[in-house]
């Protein structure tokens, strides 16, 4: 038998390394120290400039220094340096390097830089000029720090966004942004969509941030980069880039319910080279305890304290980059391996034993950019992914029966994209690609049964002009796309006599937009977009998959009247006290033919067209610098997912898994060398069916962590979530976990 909340030998050991760490922490002498340098780098507009490098040199000849990279809010730290007196050189992508004598004496221990912008050849385009500072779209960017957790768990605190899990680490996840279901949110990695005709919806709970640097989140409007067939909106993992110097990181992590972690990854250059080798293993027992009323609702007589079984988790991430540069172009190779094996516990009353879910994706990609013509610039994209899935469930206590499917999805995918600047304030972007996407299921109990392959072949061209007036003071976007799709898809029987049909189709998918945006005042700006958006149903919703979803192949594509408007606030970031940022957006989504995953028992789910949906809501997020070294940051976000279908019965209702209310908040203190957090999100109860006569309660979460460095290459870091043990469950009565901890130790090695 296991026990609740123990560390297996690796956890054990893994445990006893942060241990000493931290008692060599506690116990150690302090560090000698002459001074101490802080700030933030900013542009000249006042705004901050992340992963900007401030190196410190006593002289103009020392080849080392003391240096350290900004945060996302600017700010740089240089705790330790051997002289109130030195130079300082500031760089940073798409920026004029800054050197500057400087003498601590006199100046002071916080000194801000200013940089300005140069043309540069970045990894995503080329920067000829600076663009309209307004952007026209709600963004929200996502510096991924030094936390425990996994993807699921930082998303669900974004602005919008909303995530549902199926249990502790790894488990399945899935993202809604304003109120959309998962297949409307389209995510990338690196720009290779993660999103597959087989469909399902992405788990965000099985892939890993380790090597990912930063997360962007666009609601409601998609770049013309991604497409635009986002009904929802696109999120956008990008990993670390190959301007990092050489250095090798380690990372160890131990935590509740046997969790663990060991990192490495290693970065430097071979000749003309640059490259990125990273490795990441991660797993957890997830034995966590939950409140079991045994499917009785209304009896408490059976009521009892259980244990989560078979949720265990494992996975690993493999990620390899490349890149040199050829003449005036750039030439970047990148390889991503995840493998993912875990346990499909069911629901909390009726848990299953042996159902077993093994996923393993390869993504393969090859970018070539550079400057095209005058004023324009070029990419050539080509990549390669694989997945395959085996779910196992040999006695029925998951899905309708046995089940043991061995699926394969092959993407493979060819983009272009053109960007030129037209008569100096009308920049066109166009792009072009084809894209082929082979499914493969095999049923591996009933081999002569086994359905055929489904295919979907799509060619897609999109353009989108942006023009500046009144001096950059007005900008407007439109733009707009059409994809052709080739559909082949295979329809199995449903009775154990009917035979199997093979559908083919071909259809048109259009999508349009326009946005606006105009800067009021130095300080403030009004955003404002509109736009329609078509998605045809996924394999996954027309056919079913894993026992205990049901096909419809009846669906019919979703196609989404998306509009918002709102106001950006945007101060300049270096003031001691003062609010730096504050967003307010209203936002209105009609969806026609709207496409739900409805619950008709414990443990089968059909997808519908459930007519007509209304999403409208009201979102806002804010930073605030309560003192110097104080900070706070969060998002509130009021919504109302109507149900608007023909029937009596769910008409005027909320729709499933739409809370009204959500609200998250991160107060963050940093002193030299200690560092300090607290977040607690707050979400009102929603509903698991169209009739909403099945709520989940409302949740309330607390999290605090505090991390410490040692000298410039050690880190430790203490982490407790849920610290009020607050027992909620989620998705369709799966229970979360209650309170949990993790220790963490972090090592970088910096080389010459």
């Amino acid at each position: 038998m296991r026990r609740n909340s123990t560390l297996s030998l690796p956890g054990r050991q893994v445990g006893f390394f942060v241990a000493l760490l931290c008692t060599r922490a506690l116990f150690a002498e302090p560090i000698a120290q002459t001074s101490e340098l802080s700030g933030r780098v900013l542009d000249a507009d006042g705004r901050p400039i992340a992963s900007a490098l401030v190196i410190f040199t006593t002289s103009p000849v020392d080849d080392g220094g003391q240096s350290t990279y900004s945060d996302s809010t600017g700010l740089y730290r240089l705790p330790t340096l051997s002289s109130p007196i030195g130079q300082i050189r500031v760089e940073a992508l798409g920026y004029r390097p800054l050197t500057r004598s400087i003498d601590l004496r006199s100046s002071g221990t916080t000194v801000n830089f200013y940089l300005q912008l140069q043309p540069l050849q970045m990894d995503e385009l080329i920067v000829y000029r600076p663009r309209s500072k307004d952007d026209a779209s709600f963004v929200e960017t996502i510096t991924v720090d030094r936390r425990s957790g996994d993807l699921a768990q930082l998303l669900d605190a974004a602005t919008g966004l909303n995530t549902r899990r199926y249990g502790g680490l790894g488990s399945f996840s899935t993202v809604s942004i304003r109120g959309s279901t998962s297949e409307q949110v389209q995510i990338f990695l690196d720009g290779v969509p993660l999103n597959s005709a087989s469909g399902g919806g992405v788990d965000v709970g099985s892939l890993s941030l380790a090597g990912v640097e930063q997360i962007e989140i666009h609601r409601g409007t998609a770049p013309s980069q991604f497409g635009g067939n986002s009904i929802g909106g696109v999120v956008h993992m990008r990993t670390r880039g190959l301007e990092a110097p050489q250095q090798t990181h380690l990372h160890a992590e131990a935590g509740s319910f046997a969790t663990r972690q060991l990192g490495f990854s290693h970065s430097g250059h071979l000749g003309l080279w640059h490259y990125l080798s990273l490795a990441d293993y991660r797993a957890s027992d997830n034995t966590f305890r939950f409140w079991d009323d045994n499917g009785t609702e209304y009896n408490a007589e059976d009521d009892e304290w259980a244990t989560r079984r078979n949720s265990d988790f494992a996975a690993l991430r493999i990620l390899s980059k490349a890149g040199r540069l050829l003449g005036a172009h750039r030439l970047q190779i990148h390889s991503t391996l995840d493998w993912s094996h875990k346990g499909i516990p069911g629901l909390g009353n009726n848990q299953s034993l042996h159902t077993r879910f093994d996923t393993w994706r390869h993504i393969a990609e090859v970018n070539f950019y550079g400057p095209h013509t005058r004023g324009g610039s070029m990419r050539l994209k080509s990549y390669y992914s694989e997945q395959r899935d085996t779910y196992k469930d040999l006695l029925g206590e998951v899905g309708t029966g046995q089940q043991h499917q061995r699926n394969a999805t092959r993407s493979v995918g060819l983009r272009g994209e053109w960007n030129v600047l037209w008569h100096r304030d009308m920049l066109a972007n166009a792009f072009a690609e084809l894209r082929r996407e082979h499914f493969s299921p095999r049923d591996a109990l009933r081999a002569n049964e086994s359905p055929n392959a489904s295919r979907r072949s799509s060619a897609t061209l999109g353009l989108q002009l942006e023009k500046g007036l009144f001096d950059q003071r007005l900008a407007t976007q439109i733009g707009g796309q059409i994809e052709r799709q080739r559909n082949r898809f295979f329809i199995q029987g449903n009775g154990p006599f009917t035979s199997a049909d093979t559908l083919r189709s071909t259809g048109v998918l259009w999508s349009a937009r326009w946005s606006l945006s105009a800067r009021l005042s130095a300080r403030i700006s009004a955003r404002a977009h509109s736009g329609i958006y078509r998605r045809a149903p996924s394999f996954f919703e027309l056919f079913g998959d894993r026992g205990a979803v049901i096909g419809n192949a009846e669906l019919n594509s979703e196609t989404g009247h998306n509009s918002d408007i709102g106001l950006v606030y945007s101060a300049a970031q270096n003031k001691r006290i003062g609010v730096e940022l504050f967003e307010v957006a209203y936002y209105r989504n009609r969806v026609r033919d709207l496409i739900r995953f409805i619950h008709n028992s414990q443990q089968v789910s059909r997808p519908y067209n459930v007519g007509k949906a209304l999403l409208q809501g009201v979102e806002t997020r804010w930073q605030a610098r309560l003192f110097s070294r104080l900070v706070t940051t969060g998002n509130y976000t009021y919504q109302r997912a109507e149900n608007r279908a023909p029937f009596s019965f769910e008409k005027g209702r909320d729709l499933p898994n739409a809370p009204r209310h959500r609200l998250s908040n991160r107060i963050a203190l940093r002193t030299a060398p200690w560092a300090a957090w607290f977040e607690h999100q707050w979400e009102s109860r929603h509903f698991l069916d169209r009739a909403n006569l099945r709520p989940v309660a409302r949740r309330l979460l607390y999290h605090i962590g505090v991390r410490r460095a040692i000298g410039e290459a050690i880190e430790l870091r203490a982490e407790m979530r849920n610290v009020g043990d607050n027992r909620v469950a989620d998705l369709w009565g799966y229970p979360l976990p209650g309170r949990s901890y993790a220790l963490a130790v972090e090592h970088t090695f910096l080389h010459p």
